[in-house]
C-alpha cells in the first residue's frame, strides 16, 4: 500500500471516529443545518481526481505532503513530539460557526461536566476561513465543509508569546510558500475542539498538562492577545497579555489545501 493510500485511510478513519460523528448532539446539529458527515464530504472532495485504476489522486498526494511538511518544519520547536498533525474539517460559518459559544449539549457530548462557554465580550466575529485569500490562500471545500492540514490532537507547539510569534521572521512559520500563522484563528481552533473524539479535549485541564492556544491570526484586540483554552470546566475564547510566553502557551500551524 502506498504512503498516500495509507494517509487517506488514516484520515478518513480519524473523521469517522471524530466528534463530528460520535458526539450525538453535534451530529444532530450538523444534520439540522444541512451538513453531511465530514468523512463523506472530505473523501468526495479529495477523491475527485482518483485515477482510472482507483489509485489515490493528486489531491490526496498534496494533502499528505502538506501534513508531512508541517511535521518536518516544526520538528525543532518545543513540545513538537506531542503534536498530532492531520486533516481538519471546518464547517462554513454560515452553517455552524466555530468561532464562539456552542450549545451546552454539544459541549457535554465532548466532556460530560463542561458548563457554558465563555467568550470575551470584546471579541468580534473573528477571522473566517472562507474569506482567506492572500496570506493563506483559498482551501479546498465542498458542500459546506472546508479542509485544512493542521494540528488535530491535544497539543500544539511552543513558540513563545503572541508578540514573539507575530514578530518572527516569515521563514520561521512559512511552509510550502505559505505563512502558517494566517490560519491560527478562533474558527480553526474551535473546529479542532469539536473534531477531537469525546473525552479528548484539546488545551484543557482534563489533560496531563494544561495548555492554551494563541491565535495570532486574529490580530490584537485592544492590545490583548486572543487565545483558546478549556479551564475549570469551561471552553474559553479569551484575551490576555500579548507578551505572555510561558510553556503552556502554544500555537497550531495550519495550511490550506489549495
Amino acid at each position: 500500500m502506498s504512503v498516500v493510500q495509507e494517509f487517506r485511510d488514516r484520515e478518513i478513519a480519524r473523521l469517522e471516529r471524530s466528534g463530528w460523528a460520535t458526539n450525538v448532539a453535534l451530529r444532530q446539529r450538523l444534520e439540522a443545518v444541512g451538513l453531511r458527515p465530514p468523512a463523506e464530504v472530505v473523501a468526495e472532495c479529495l477523491d475527485e481526481r482518483v485515477g482510472a485504476e482507483g489509485e489515490v489522486g493528486a489531491r490526496w498526494a498534496r494533502a499528505e505532503r502538506a501534513v508531512a511538511h508541517l511535521r518536518e518544519h516544526f520538528a525543532s520547536f518545543r513540545f513538537s513530539d506531542d503534536v498530532d498533525y492531520g486533516l481538519l474539517a471546518v464547517p462554513a460559518s454560515n452553517r455552524l460557526d466555530t468561532r464562539g459559544a456552542m450549545d451546552l449539549n454539544i459541549r457535554r457530548g465532548q466532556q460530560p461536566d463542561l458548563t457554558e462557554d465563555f467568550v470575551d465580550p470584546a471579541l468580534g466575529e473573528g477571522a473566517d476561513l472562507a474569506d482567506s485569500t492572500d496570506a493563506a490562500g483559498a482551501t479546498l471545500g465542498k458542500d459546506g465543509w472546508m479542509v485544512v492540514a493542521g494540528v488535530v490532537g491535544q497539543y500544539g507547539i511552543s513558540a513563545g508569546s503572541h508578540e514573539d510569534v507575530s514578530a518572527a521572521a516569515v521563514e520561521l512559520f512559512e511552509v510550502d510558500g505559505l505563512d502558517t500563522r494566517a490560519l491560527m484563528t478562533r474558527q480553526i481552533w474551535g473546529a479542532r475542539l469539536l473534531q477531537c473524539p469525546p473525552g479528548l479535549v484539546p488545551d484543557s485541564d482534563y489533560a496531563e498538562r494544561w495548555t492554551f492556544t494563541l491565535l495570532p491570526g486574529e490580530g490584537l484586540v485592544d492590545g490583548r492577545a486572543v487565545s483558546g483554552t478549556v479551564l475549570k470546566k469551561r471552553v474559553r475564547f479569551r484575551l490576555g497579555k500579548a507578551d505572555r510566553g510561558i510553556g503552556s502557551a502554544r500555537v497550531s500551524p495550519a495550511l490550506p489545501l489549495t
